[in-house]
């Protein structure tokens, strides 16, 4: 299936809304103009095989401006600059090479020129004009030259050549054919001329992705705000000063989530935005996961559920959007695709590059992804703080009653303790001479309390193992602490 077609079904079976489709890339209708386009190339005569091409492409504020640069040899030009002449366009051109670069001088003539009559001998004056755009002159024709003329310049040029010269009329070595032949093919002319549908399909095009980023900005914008609605529910029903709150059940759906790296991955081997199509197979992993642990049934709180049903849509219109996007990005690489395949130009390299140079028109880097990660844990995520941001780089538990070094890191005390004991003075993490230093006055109150009001279960089975450990310090040698209680019958 064609993807044109292709492309309008996967939105049709998105059931998008009908802004959206508006909002998605013409393909149909940029493809009618590449046709166009190379009606037009034909119709002005330009050939890669014959001639060297330079296309480029420009902007001037919001217009796009295509320019199309070919080096062509003098019989080309001939035909191009008449078909440009007659079908209306303004082009530029300009020597490749002098008269002397063109054909050596004899020293058999005079390197004057002489002055030339125009005749009313309408192919006579084609070749006239032909050799005015050289800036040389042709010499006063005989009867016989005028004859040959008559019906084309190519014809003309031969006949010419044929034509014997008498040492009474021998012609200047400024002939036109002497300065350039018609028939050469090497390159002798540049021509710049900016055509008509290339032009409006770069525009047509340029303004779509103008409207998709704006769309883009829009979603965005409204996924923030939705980010926010949620970010105000969990902080809410997630709160330590409640008394039944659902800290612990939120903090394993974020945990679960986090892992879960649905649209943004940070592992090394698939490290960047992820595809559409990967991001809607490990968003359902995570549901899986959730109904797994029965998660949801563990809330206190109804609004909590109405939190995490909330929770829910908004990663399914992030998906939608996201599949949106990529989507017209797709739409964006195939036509270009194909307008370079028919014309044989490198739009697909200049084009995007030209749009990320001149405008803040990120949709191409398909950042939606990165942005809604970031968004994420920033304004919703991070609310809910995780143990694993607060533990102990010694013991790998949680780091309560912290001790913080001079050099700002930071351990539990029991930790601390007993690396004072083996008079290790230096710093775990960074060497530094600061261990022996330290004493009450380095504990971290504020720390300390915020531990216990965020993570009171991993608080309290800390404090019973630091517990445990004094006490097998003390009596380990007389009653064994992991030993089953005794029971009096």
């Amino acid at each position: 299936m064609k993807f044109a077609k292709t492309f309008q079904k996967v939105l049709a079976e998105e059931t998008l809304p009908d802004e959206w489709m508006e909002k998605a890339i013409r393909y149909k209708s940029l493809k009618k103009i590449i046709n166009k386009t190379v009606s037009e190339l034909e119709s002005v005569g330009v050939s890669r095989n014959d001639m060297t091409i330079n296309y480029e492409i420009s902007k001037l504020k919001r217009r796009i401006r295509p320019v199309l640069t070919m080096n062509v040899s003098p019989l080309s030009e001939a035909l191009i600059v008449d078909k440009l002449d007659t079908l209306g366009y303004n082009y530029e051109i300009k020597p490749l090479k002098s008269q002397s670069q063109s054909e050596p001088e004899s020293d058999d003539h005079e390197s004057g020129t002489t002055e030339l009559e125009t005749p009313e001998n309408s192919s006579y004056s084609t070749l006239q004009k032909f050799s005015d755009k050289l800036q040389v002159q042709l010499p006063e024709p005989t009867m016989d030259d005028r004859a040959s003329v008559e019906s084309s310049i190519e014809a003309s040029a031969v006949s010419f050549l044929k034509t014997p010269i008498s040492t009474t009329t021998a012609p200047s070595s400024a002939s036109i054919v002497t300065a350039v032949n018609p028939f050469d093919d090497e390159p002798f002319y540049q021509i710049t001329v900016s055509l008509h549908e290339d032009a409006k399909f770069f525009q047509m095009l340029y303004e779509e992705i103008e409207a998709l980023n704006d769309f883009s900005d829009e979603r965005e914008n409204e996924i923030t705000d939705w980010v926010e609605k949620i970010a105000d529910i969990v902080a809410k029903v997630s709160s330590p000063e409640v008394r039944k709150n659902d800290l612990y059940t939120w903090r394993k759906i974020f945990q679960i989530y986090m892992d879960s790296q649905i649209f943004f991955s940070t592992i090394e081997q698939s490290a960047g935005v992820l595809s559409n199509a990967t991001s809607k197979i490990r968003y359902g992993k995570f549901l899986e996961k959730i109904e797994k642990e029965k998660l949801v049934q563990h809330f206190k709180l109804k609004e909590s559920l109405d939190g995490f049903m909330e929770f829910k849509a908004l990663n399914e219109s992030i998906l939608k959007v996201s599949n949106f996007q990529a989507l017209n990005i797709m739409a964006i690489s195939k036509i270009l695709k194909k307008f370079d395949k028919r014309t044989h130009f490198k739009s697909k390299e200049l084009f995007p590059l030209l749009i990320q140079k001149s405008e803040q028109i990120d949709i191409l880097q398909n950042s939606m992804g990165r942005d809604i990660g970031s968004i994420m844990t920033n304004r919703l995520l991070n609310i809910i703080p995780q143990v694993d941001d607060y533990l102990c780089p010694i013991c790998c538990s949680v780091a309560y009653k912290p001790i913080r070094l001079d050099c700002g890191h930071l351990f539990c005390v029991r930790c601390l303790v007993k690396l004072q004991r083996k008079t290790e003075d230096r710093c775990p993490l960074c060497r530094q001479p600061v261990v022996m230093k330290a004493d009450q006055r380095n504990l971290d109150l504020s720390q300390m309390a915020y531990l216990k009001m965020y993570f009171p279960k991993e608080v309290k089975k800390k404090q019973a193992e630091n517990e445990k450990e004094i006490f097998k310090e003390q009596y380990g040698h007389v009653v064994d602490p992991d030993a089953k209680a005794c029971i009096i019958m």
